[in-house]
């Protein structure tokens, strides 16, 4: 075959694969993120409190977590392409049963089981992306996450111009689900792995055996150590903020549930923006820039936020919130994506996001007992520390010869 239909063949490829996952993305996060703008409504259907409001996220990101490294290393072993189908479908499925559910206890089941088969995407995804984009790894993972914060966008946009009309929180649900239905058999048609080297034909026995040991001898190396603590903590803080912010917006500036939407949809927006940038970041400079420049401007976002007194005030704290505040998170997928071995990749990217999660779970149950005890300006004052003290565990991290 001439060498200019090889190179073509490729690049067709690797534009369905970013095509497909960048779907996924959308998908997920669309699922994941349609409790936050909704919230207010649940709490007065339901009549529950905030600190169980915010059990509807860690119901969701508990199993999501725990999925992280069994899917790392099963998608190592068997390849990708159907565990990103099956997570992307399922956490579909799931979320559009909630709309038939009156009863708190059943909403957090299927939470539950949408964040156990979403949980089979992230891993596999990103191992796949970095296995065929080695030499811009965090430029191509950049392009696929804005999947992430383009979904966002459209859900609070939805429920901001919807709302008033639709009379209720459950059609959202329903309507949140429909993409993922189409895009996770679309991901069966359009990844095709065979060229990636994502593939490993090893024993079937040695697929848990080899990994884990692995695994563990990493877990040793203190820098590896401060990345996942880093990982976690930072977690902690986006997923509180992220859930109580349109709450807060609500009942703390006296906003409907449609402007506090609309509002909020404001900082996805400009992370649109933020993902590709961030990994040209990562290629170009390395973990420390980026990281830094967020955690800074998170600082800022958590001291400003709640003196502003004014809604749209808020609008220029919730554009850096977007741009600057997650560039952070492309950064450090690059630099462990680059720096782990491609045989336990997948695991490692697991384990790694579990984190992520766990930080999700704890997140909104935390926060939201700071905001029932002590109100809307302790949860700030939580995440400014927090913010501060990602900032010495970034530098050291970057310091660190060992990794």
């Amino acid at each position: 075959m001439p060498e200019g239909s090889v190179m073509s063949r490729a690049m067709s490829e690797t534009t369905k694969l970013l095509a497909a996952v960048w779907a996924g993305w959308f998908s997920i996060i669309l699922v994941r993120f349609v409790i936050p703008p909704i919230l207010p409504l649940i709490e007065a259907d339901l009549n529950i409190s905030r600190t169980s409001s915010g059990l509807l996220m860690s119901a969701y990101l508990f199993p999501y977590a725990l999925m992280q490294v069994p899917a790392g290393i099963i998608s190592d072993r068997v390849g990708s392409r159907r565990l990103i189908a099956v997570g992307i479908f399922g956490s579909s499925v799931a979320t559009a049963l909630s709309w038939f559910t009156y009863d708190f206890g059943q909403l957090l089941v299927l939470r539950a089981f949408a964040g156990t088969f979403a949980g089979l995407f992230f891993a596999p995804s990103t191992a796949l992306v970095a296995s065929r984009e080695s030499k811009r790894t965090g430029s191509a993972l950049g392009i696929t996450f804005t999947g992430g914060p383009i979904a966002r966008t459209v859900i609070y946009l939805l429920v901001g111009l919807l709302v008033s009309v639709l009379q209720g929180w459950r059609p959202f649900y329903l309507i949140s689900s429909i993409p993922g239905l189409i895009a996770g058999p679309a991901a069966l048609i359009l990844i095709d792995e065979r060229n990636s080297g994502n593939l490993e034909q090893r024993p079937a026995r040695s697929m848990f055996s080899t990994a884990i040991p692995q695994l563990l001898d990493l877990m040793r190396s203190r820098v590896i150590i401060a990345i996942f603590l880093f990982n976690l903590m930072i977690s902690v803080a986006e997923w509180g903020l992220t859930t109580f912010t349109p709450e807060y917006l609500v009942y703390a500036k006296q906003v409907s549930v449609s402007l506090a939407s609309l509002l909020s949809l404001v900082s996805p927006l400009f992370g649109i923006f933020a993902a590709p940038f961030s990994g040209y970041l990562s290629d170009r400079f390395g973990f420390a820039p980026p990281t830094l420049i967020a955690m800074i401007s998170m600082c800022i976002v958590s001291s400003l936020l709640p003196a502003l007194t004014g809604s749209f005030q808020l609008i220029p704290l919730f554009s850096a919130w977007g741009f600057l505040g997650g560039l952070w998170w492309t950064a450090s997928i690059t630099l462990v994506t680059s720096r782990i071995p491609r045989e336990i990749r997948g695991a490692f990217l697991g384990l790694y996001n579990s984190m992520n999660f766990f930080g999700g779970t704890l997140g909104p149950i935390i926060l939201g007992l700071v905001v029932d005890v002590a109100g809307f300006q302790a949860l700030y004052l939580s995440t400014l520390l927090i913010y501060i003290f990602g900032i010495f565990l970034a530098i050291r991290i970057s310091r660190s010869k060992a990794f």
